[in-house]
Formats: structure tokens, sequence, C-alpha cells
């Protein structure tokens, strides 16, 4: 498999270290944290060891590529997030987007993960991007992401100390295929 996920049960702090390293790397910590939560290394060790956090270090072809998370989860919805690396920028040898296959496999994964009884964890997950973020508005969309609309003031962008208007996204299984479970 050319897509592997690790749950931060499996992470080490090494490698949480060297994923807030390789997002500043990248230039990804100012669009990703763009409400500037996690400004420092420590902010972002202790967003990530918070228990409501569900992470994952994502990997491509056996290299650290990213990691996405799931938060502020009400039944069976949560709010995803992604952050991908350089690595992943650019396209494969067969022409396919590396980070588009590595989220699909994501997105997909987790609206099709079950419970020990075949119960579906989630059914949507919903995703909230600042509207200047072109490049993040047509990533979704191709992971699987359905635009539902606008959300006047939907993000608080600390770059200008105020809200701007946002996209609102929602991932379902019918927006994925089930064939990016196995990428």
């Amino acid at each position: 498999m050319k897509c592997i996920m690790a749950y931060k049960t499996q992470v080490s702090a090494d490698t949480l270290e060297a994923m807030y390293d390789l997002m500043v790397e990248s230039g990804q910590k100012a669009s990703v944290f763009y409400d500037c939560r996690c400004s420092t290394k420590g902010d972002f060790f202790e967003m990530m060891n918070n228990t409501n956090m569900h992470y994952w270090a994502l990997y491509y072809e056996g290299n650290l590529s990213g990691f996405a998370w799931i938060n502020s989860i009400v039944g069976k919805s949560g709010f995803a997030h992604f952050c991908m690396f350089k690595n992943v920028y650019g396209r494969s040898s067969d022409g396919v987007s590396k980070s588009v296959e590595l989220g699909r496999f994501v997105v997909s994964n987790w609206v099709r993960h079950t419970d020990r009884n075949g119960e579906y964890l989630l059914d949507v997950l919903v995703g909230i991007t600042p509207k200047r973020n072109r490049m993040a508005l047509k990533w979704v969309q191709r992971i699987g992401a359905v635009r539902r609309g606008d959300v006047p003031f939907g993000a608080w962008m600390a770059d200008i100390g105020k809200s701007e208007d946002a996209v609102l996204f929602t991932i379902t299984r019918d927006s994925t295929e089930d064939a990016w479970t196995n990428a």
C-alpha cells in the first residue's frame, strides 16, 4: 500500500515533533492554523495531546507526508482537518496527485471505520475552509468534500485580526469511494 495512517496512540513524541517541523518547513502552519491557536511547538503538542483530539500521522510510500485530525465529535459527525507536507506535492509516476491520493485514503477510511458491532463511527465529516484559500478549496473537493455553502465571517484570520467568509464542506460515504481505502 502507498498510503498508511497511524493513529495517535501509535505516534511517538519524536514523530509528533517531526510533524510540526515538517508543517513549518512546508510553509503550511499559517494556512492550517489560520486562527493562530497553535503558534508554537508547545501549543501544537498540547492541542494534539488533548483527549478529545483524534489525529493520525500520514505516510505516503513509507515517508511521513502529513497529518490529519478530527475534533468536535458530536454523535456521528466531526470536524476534519488536514496538513500535507512538501513530499506529496505534485504527481506520482502514474500522474496521480500524491496529496489527493493520500487525502482520499484518509477520508474514505474515516467514514467507513466501524466499531466491533459493525456500526459506522462517523456518518459525516464537516470542514470550514477560509474562502481566500483557493488551493485548499479545490483540494478538499478533489478528496470527496461537497461544498454546502458559504459561512459569512466563518473563519477567524489571525493575520488580519478579523473574521472572513468561509466555505462549509461535508464528506460522507456517498461522496467518497470504497476503492480509495486501498491506496
